[in-house]
């Protein structure tokens, strides 16, 4: 952040459109966009939460369940296949009655197309029986060629089972009705995240306002131990730094909420980046900013590279049980626009009801847009390997490729009367007769009981077997899948297709999982500790060393200085954010330039090396004392002692708060008169109202 204070960078700017206001509320900069802002008069004293029932807003950029909604625990077909832009697919077909017709023939058809880029869903008349014409219906509706889907291979009925169960718990991963937000209060000429985590507690409006959008629970006996898992928090204890004592936590719309509220975080006096709380609140896809005083927020100034939504509350004044606020959201420009959009310039919200389905349907949706939209989220390589998991398991036509291409499934094949002259069983050397049955494999010719499994001795018949290349002998699917197929180190149990190698062991693709979030990590990138695996984001939150500046989880070189640990493009002049390559001044926690650490106001360096720290940025004792409201409007000189008198708005030594006429000291309990911004003793006042 430069030097220059808050206001003087927005009135800079200039004003924008919406309500009158001669600052802006989020400084336009390059990489976000933002909305018009709105005025809403919200009544914080109405009704408790517990009588809050009210939804009237859409929640948009939804992901959901069909599967486990439509076709879990009902009949249906599921198909996998190959497409040639897409890759590996599955596709999941259900026929259904349509509920509003009376005619008991009339159906129609439910399907999901499983994409590396997500879940495809439609729904179409059934017009035709023939499977050709259904896909061709289906890849209409997904904007892909009529003939893509016809090399869809459906899954044979003993495995439909199975595969349903792998869909749901893909489905899951897409689709997650647990949402965290972080929260965060701001005051005066705070314009960063950064700044306002410093804030140790908040204000009477700011718990107003988290009142109305959700409870207070105790975090010791709140009893969804998941959910709470799921948001990083841990209650306070002894042998915890971390821990909290309370969160706020809601249920809205089939969602599960909790919230990362900034003054509820650890706070510790000594760290001024305040680090526990970055990184919860660094890591929340959508952040609430709740500000009381004057100064726009800057999302440049977030560092947080998961931060993509923010909704922005700044207080503009009170009217009894009403305060109105300034709104506007800002998001990434590859965030695509959400609502709910409010038309009107100022919109009352009399029941606090219909504000909180406001506020948090704007926010879900926020996250929801990042969510499936923005590059970061994406998961396409992983969700790729899920389905080529599927393709290599339920393919009728490859479900015999193994985990390796060198061990291929074969079928033997039955010799017809006029082929039994060819040769003698390989197994006992015998002619096979007229009257007995032979089978064709590997080249040789065997009586139909002689071809068997070399570990077993079960006769294979045209069942699929398949031959080790170690010893080149046959081997049932059962003995070959014991005896030489890796085993995964979860369920122990044989791997016969992908085969995902970690920390030198083996896995199935769905069962190498994160040990704090439990979602497969796929070819992710992934933190090995104590024989755990943890993907990026939950070995950040749990263990990682945090760069002092971004936040982000340090995994390459760094820079060690202050006591702590920066990534070599983060160790900059904390005012002026270029590289440090010389001299420099470690002060309040951070590397400057010589020239950079000086005055916030006066910008005199301080050549006695004495200055003094306010919401931390530097200050000569003048300025600083300035304004803290701590320098006497009389003298002009710092008030030290505990004896200042505010009065008209500044501030006076105590033998300083004089009459302007005769001079008298004004004592605590006097009364005086104010005339044009100047105090007189009472005695002068009607000598000096007689004179005029």
């Amino acid at each position: 952040m430069s030097g220059l204070d808050a206001s003087a960078s927005a009135a800079s700017l200039g004003s924008v459109q919406g309500p009158a206001t001669t600052n802006v509320l989020v400084t336009p900069i390059a990489g976000f966009h933002t909305e018009r802002e709105r005025l809403l008069s919200v009544n914080l004293g109405g009704k408790t939460l517990d009588s809050i029932k009210t939804k009237t807003y859409t929640i948009e950029h939804t992901r959901e369940r069909w599967y486990e909604r439509f076709f879990w625990d009902k009949e249906h077909q599921n198909f996998v296949g190959k497409h040639d832009v897409l890759g590996p697919i599955a596709l999941s077909l259900l026929k259904e009655k349509v509920v509003s017709s009376a005619d008991e023939k009339k159906y129609q058809y439910r399907a999901i197309l499983w994409t590396k880029k997500g879940m495809l869903r439609c729904y179409f008349p059934k017009k035709s029986n023939k499977t050709a014409d259904v896909f061709a219906s289906i890849a209409d509706a997904c904007e892909l060629q009529r003939s893509s889907l016809n090399n869809l291979m459906l899954v044979q009925k003993e495995q439909q089972q199975k595969l349903s169960t792998d869909l749901l718990k893909i489905e899951s991963m897409e689709t997650s009705s647990r949402l965290i937000f972080g929260v965060v209060f701001g005051r005066n000429n705070q314009t960063s995240l950064e700044d306002m985590l410093l804030n140790e507690h908040g204000s009477e409006t700011f718990t107003q306002l988290l009142d109305v959008i959700a409870t207070k629970v105790d975090v010791n006996t709140f009893q969804n131990k998941d959910l709470m898992k799921f948001a990083g928090l841990s209650a306070k204890s002894e042998t915890t730094s971390d821990g909290v004592e309370s969160a706020y936590y809601t249920e809205f719309d089939g969602f599960e909420i909790m919230f990362h509220v900034s003054t509820l975080l650890p706070y510790v006096a000594s760290d001024m980046q305040q680090v526990a709380r970055k990184r919860k609140i660094g890591n929340d896809i959508g952040v609430l900013v709740v500000h009381e005083g004057t100064g726009g927020f800057s999302p440049s100034m977030t560092s947080s590279k998961v931060n993509h939504v923010f909704g922005m509350l700044q207080v503009d004044k009170r009217q009894n049980t009403h305060v109105q606020f300034r709104f506007v959201t800002a998001a990434k420009d590859e965030v695509p626009a959400f609502g709910p959009v409010l038309q009107e310039e100022l919109t009352v919200f009399d029941d606090p009801a219909v504000f909180r389905s406001f506020i948090l349907t704007k926010m879900i949706n926020g996250v929801h847009a990042a969510y499936h939209h923005a590059p970061g989220f994406r998961r396409e390589t992983t969700q790729e390997k899920l389905l080529d998991d599927l393709l290599n398991r339920y393919s009728s036509r490859n479900r015999w490729v193994s985990w390796s291409s060198k061990h291929a499934r074969r079928r033997s094949v039955l010799i017809s009367p006029a082929e039994l002259h060819a040769g003698l069983c390989a197994s006992c050397l015998k002619p096979i007769t007229i009257s007995e049955t032979g089978v064709s494999a590997l080249g040789k010719s065997w009586h139909v009981n002689h071809f068997v499994c070399a570990h077993c001795d079960v006769a294979f018949g045209t069942s699929p077997f398949i031959v080790n290349p170690q010893d080149n002998k046959p081997y049932c699917e059962k003995d070959y899948e014991d005896l030489f197929c890796p085993r995964c180190q979860a369920c122990e149990k044989p791997i016969s297709d992908y085969v995902l190698q970690a920390m030198g062991k083996t896995w199935h693709m769905l069962h190498f999982v994160c040990d704090e979030c439990q979602e497969p990590i796929g070819e992710r990138l992934f933190v090995e500790k104590d024989g755990k695996a943890y993907c990026l984001d939950d070995f950040y939150k749990k263990f990682g060393f945090a760069c002092a500046k971004c936040s982000e989880l340090i995994t390459g070189e760094y820079i060690e200085a202050l006591g702590r640990r920066w990534h070599t493009q983060c160790y900059t002049c904390f005012s002026c954010n270029k590289s440090i390559n010389g001299p420099n001044v470690n002060a309040m926690g951070f590397p400057w330039h010589p020239d950079c650490f000086c005055c916030q106001v006066c910008r005199k360096t301080f050549d006695d090396g004495c200055f003094f720290e306010h919401e931390n940025r530097p200050y000569c004792e003048l300025h600083f004392y300035d304004i803290t409201g701590s320098l006497c409007a009389k003298c002009q000189e710092p008030i030290l002692d505990d004896q200042i008198v505010r009065a008209l708005d500044k501030s006076y030594h105590a033998d300083h708060f004089c009459c302007m006429k005769c001079n008298k000291v004004i004592g605590d309990n006097e009364h005086f008169i104010e005339h044009e911004a100047m105090p007189y003793c009472q005695g002068c006042a009607v000598e000096f109202e007689s004179s005029t």
